[in-house]
């Protein structure tokens, strides 16, 4: 049993969203894992690195555990280690 707990934390932080950047400049956005990576890829990365896509930036909300408002861009993250359901 506790494989299959194993298992389903680590697809947990691969598989779903960590969080979102919504890049105003390039007028997109890039959903990322717990890894800082595109959904499914368990390699540490930069978000900087990601692709994005286009999209009308303005329609897009910005709602999550926390936001992040930089010069240029913003950053939502959808779980914090406190609401993450694997967080021992």
């Amino acid at each position: 049993m506790e494989n299959y707990v194993k298992k389903a934390a680590d697809a947990f932080l691969v598989e779903r969203p960590y969080g979102m950047r919504v890049d105003y400049r390039k007028k997109g956005f890039v959903l990322f894992n717990r890894n800082l990576n595109v959904l499914g890829n368990a390699e540490q990365t930069r978000l900087e690195e990601l692709p994005l896509e286009r999209c009308n930036v303005e329609e897009i909300p910005l709602k999550g555990e926390v936001v992040e408002e930089h010069a240029g861009f913003t950053d939502v993250f959808f779980y914090t280690d406190l609401t993450n359901p694997y967080a021992g």
